[in-house]
């Protein structure tokens, strides 16, 4: 008899315990029986599984959302596999894996629609594509009768392949049965445990996560990305007490001075699993969860989640080396094998297969591979080829030597570089390290790297040669801050290879302190592409090429990795503050961004007023040098949509000029969205409007103003300039094109417009000090917020200039995104924002679009007041266009 699917085991724990919490996430505690219902309720919208068809596969593109697990389960209960992506891996990417997946549907969020639709649109792919909102359909009634039987496929996951196109693993019900009846023995879960959920959906260890919890009627507690960014308060606040992840996240907890004696009492269990696991690390986890046990665990995607354990003894553990992965699980096999594939004896290396019923049937759609990784040992057990190094140890637990392919040449001798890396923990005190053949084209050496704050690595090159013969020692020993990881989690080693490679290529410049290195990598962190002579040159980060979305990932950085609070006075410190000051105020103790004027001296003060020109306002001045020309050119009449950050991100000339044709109107609409320029700067902008054009003798059939409600607030924009006479004068000369990011230029050849790059950010991930701002300008939608009579002054006087050389003039409110509205806990509405756009209409006699007129969702914002590049700056346009051009 087959043991029962996972979903079984789910409706079972459903029926038997309809109210107990089932998942957590951004806290909200879904029951079992909510849980449930909501799948059930979007199953039906999934085609059945016809007897004698193939069996559906279904896309789930979502990520760390309630929306996700109820995805995967409504898949499950209709009998179909599921195959997760991430919407924000590169779309070459998932075009892979959405071709070779053969999926019939795919389901999103609201908040990743716009990008499975233009990955749909990109690959020609023409599926069912629903989009679920969760709470938004729920039934009581618990399934009874589940399709699919163990032969039947419970999910897809793709590997990275070697070739770049990526793997699919396709694992069945009865293999993802047989795992979980392998780990119901040894590791107890019931109801009231809480369960973490560390991984990507993308990494099958994430399947460990969801089906051990559900099954078993504990609670699967998921973080949202922001959580996750600090695992330690993530597992105190949520009280987990079954903790499982890579060890690479415990090395995360480890380096920002997390991992105390104590730390996590509430741990019960603690597992890793995906990456070799130091005993120096084990240690400091014991010590910060001295009421949990710990296990290694090993296993590849294509033997199902995990297929063997070590159990870490209590007690005095080892100072050096790593935990072994042991031996294998309830009905599954560890064979270390020599090159004939024959059982090697204790202590000699071999390469590990692996056998019993959690192994996949093979690649999908790909045979060659399956034959090649798929085999037949001698007595004819069928095997997977792992590719790893093992031994067997004096204990018979079997030991991970790293992998078959991990193994380098240099001068003559075969160098094992998982030995070299044993070595290198040891020497660093226990901290993450990874050994590279160097340089990484053609290699001739090796080099160590570790992961640390600061670390003396004469020292820890000194200790290596009592450890390590002179032909694998590093011949350099690097140190950073962070390690970049993968979507899994893991180490990503070709781009910690790439951030060696922008150290030894600073290395032909000035030499770099460990502080200043510290600061460069985090800037590359976010922005690999700028120059570090630039970087080191510039009046700062905006002018050494970042753009404005990059410098907002920066800050979040900065806080993160120094553990500094930001608001919008230092952010807007920040964005002007040369290298060498950010270094001194970042990495000198007793000093923050709070406070970077005290600290900046009078000179250098005086330095930064000197510089001929601001980056962010280079825009500006461009569109001051450049309107002549346009004015002078032949062709179809000019129009303008003029005003702030509103209309830069969120008029699209093309969009707007496609509209005009379709009614029969030929206009060449421009983009005067001009950021970081303060009201009274606008003002000045329009009065040059109307001067150029008067001065051409231009008169323009119709002009869109933007009224920005908070630039006309009493809490306008930090930072923001006002455009002096220097701008008009020609005493200020503009930067030459490309030498900074396109963001901050203008050009009359797409009238205007920023081109944002295809696969750029569609909603971004707020910092603190953003959230706390995007309350201040929900106020001023709903109007709470004060107006400040001076800035109105500026407006209603660029609004007179304008309307001097134009037949119409249209007020134009940015639209704010309704969900965030939806968040706050104050939503009662105040007078002051409608009292204005009542007096620009009745009074000044000036039509209104306002913000509550367009219909956009949350997926076409990159925040609160902003629509994204992708899908929302077309959409806003075409309602604009049509409202205007139509009125």
């Amino acid at each position: 008899m087959s043991s029962p699917t996972a979903i079984t085991r789910i409706l079972a724990r459903a029926k038997a315990s309809p109210e107990s919490p089932a998942m957590e996430i951004g806290g909200v505690v879904w029951s079992y029986r909510a849980l449930v219902g909501e799948a059930a309720a979007l199953a039906v919208r999934l085609p059945e599984w016809q007897p004698g068809q193939p069996q559906p596969r279904t896309l789930v593109a979502i990520e760390r959302a309630a929306t996700a697990y109820v995805a995967i389960l409504a898949a499950h209960l209709r009998g179909h596999a599921y195959v997760s992506i991430d919407p924000s891996h590169p779309t070459t990417r998932n075009a892979a894996v959405l071709a070779a997946a053969g999926a019939n549907n795919v389901i999103s969020s609201p908040e990743t629609a716009a990008q499975i639709t233009r990955l749909l649109d990109a690959t020609g792919q023409e599926i069912a594509h629903l989009v679920h909102d969760p709470g938004a359909r729920t039934q009581d009634a618990i399934p009874d009768v589940v399709p699919g039987d163990a032969q039947s496929l419970a999910y897809i996951l793709f590997t990275s392949g070697s070739t770049g196109i990526p793997k699919g693993v396709p694992i069945s019900q009865g293999n993802l049965a047989a795992y979980l009846d392998a780990v119901e023995p040894v590791l107890p879960v019931a109801p009231g445990d809480r369960l973490s959920q560390t991984f990507n959906l993308t990494f099958d260890l994430s399947v460990h996560d969801i089906f051990v919890s559900l099954s078993r009627g504990a609670t699967l507690v998921a973080p949202t990305h922001e959580e996750l960014q600090d695992p330690a308060t993530y597992i105190t606040a949520r009280a987990i007490t079954h903790w499982f992840s890579v060890p690479s996240l415990a090395y995360q907890v480890r380096l920002r001075g997390a991992l105390r004696p104590g730390a996590f009492p509430s741990l019960r269990w603690s597992l890793f699993c995906g990456e070799v696991l130091p005993w120096a690390l084990t240690r400091d986890w014991a010590a910060a969860a001295p009421g949990s046990r710990m296990e290694n665990w090993y296993g590849p995607t294509e033997t199902t989640i995990a297929c063997a354990r070590h159990s870490i003894p209590l007690g005095e553990l080892p100072e050096a080396g790593d935990v072994p992965i042991g031996t294998a699980m309830n009905d599954m096999a560890l064979h270390v094998l020599d090159a004939e594939r024959a059982p090697v004896s204790e202590g000699v290396a071999g390469e590990l297969y692996l056998s019993g019923p959690q192994l996949a049937s093979g690649y999908l759609n790909d045979p060659k591979k399956s034959v090649a990784a798929f085999v037949a040992l001698p007595d004819g057990t069928r095997a997977y080829r792992t590719g790893d190094r093992a031994q067997y140890g004096a204990d018979g637990m079997v030991q991970f030597l790293g992998r078959v392919d991990n193994q380098v040449k240099l001068r003559g001798y075969r160098i094992e570089l998982g030995e070299v890396e044993t070595q290198l923990r040891s020497a660093a005190g226990g901290a993450n390290a990874v050994a590279m053949p160097w340089p990484a084209e053609a290699p001739t050496a090796l080099i160590g790297v570790i992961e640390a704050e600061a670390m003396d690595a004469d020292a820890v090159l000194e200790m290596l040669k009592g450890a390590l013969p002179g032909y694998m020692l590093p011949a350099s020993i690097h140190v950073t801050e962070d390690f970049p990881r993968n979507p899994s989690g893991k180490v990503d080693r070709k781009a910690l290879a790439q951030v060696i490679t922008r150290r030894a290529e600073r290395a032909d410049g000035p030499a770099l302190t460990a502080r200043q290195n510290s600061v460069m990598d985090t800037i590359f962190s976010v922005a690999p592409g700028l120059s570090p002579e630039r970087i080191m040159q510039a009046a700062n980060l905006l002018d050494a090429g970042m753009d404005s979305l990059a410098f907002v990932s920066f800050t979040m950085e900065v806080e993160r990795r120094y553990g500094i609070t930001m608001n919008q006075n230092s952010v807007v410190r920040l964005s002007e503050t040369p290298f060498d000051a950010l270094v001194a105020e970042l990495t000198e103790p007793r000093r923050g961004l709070a406070g970077l004027v005290v600290h900046f001296s009078l000179g250098l003060r005086a330095r930064l007023r000197s510089k001929t020109l601001k980056t962010r306002a280079n825009r500006a001045l461009q569109f001051i040098e450049r309107l002549d020309d346009v004015l002078q050119q032949p062709g179809p009449p000019v129009v303008m949509a003029v005003g702030s950050s509103g209309v830069f991100r969120s008029f699209s000339t093309e969009v707007f000029a496609r509209e005009a044709g379709l009614l029969g109107q030929e206009l060449r609409p421009l983009n005067v969205g001009l950021p970081a320029v303060d009201a009274a700067g606008l003002r000045r902008i329009c009065e040059f409007i109307r001067d150029s054009c008067r001065a051409r003798s231009v008169h323009m059939p119709l002009v869109i103003w933007e009224l920005d409600p908070m630039h006309v607030s009493v809490s306008p924009p930090r930072g923001d300039i006002a455009l002096g006479p220097e701008f008009f004068s020609g005493a200020l000369t503009s930067r030459p094109p490309g030498s900074i990011d396109p963001e901050f230029e203008w050009h009359p050849e797409n009238g205007g417009i920023w081109e944002a790059p295809a696969d750029g950010i569609a909603k971004a991930r707020r910092p603190n000090w953003a959230r706390e701002r995007d309350m201040v300008i929900a106020s001023a939608y709903m109007g709470r917020l004060e107006m400040a009579p001076k800035a109105l002054e500026q407006w209603h006087a660029g609004a007179r200039a304008l309307a001097q050389v134009s037949d119409r003039l249209v007020c134009f409110v940015h639209p704010a995104d309704h969900t965030m509205l939806a968040d706050m806990e104050d939503r009662s509405e105040g007078p002051n924002l409608r009292r204005e756009l009542d007096r620009i209409l009745c009074e000044l006699g000036i039509e209104v679009l306002e913000w509550k007129q367009f219909d956009l969702g949350a997926d076409d914002f990159l925040n609160i007041n902003h629509t994204n590049a992708q899908q929302g700056r077309a959409r806003l346009t075409t309602q604009i266009a049509r409202r205007v051009l139509r009125m």
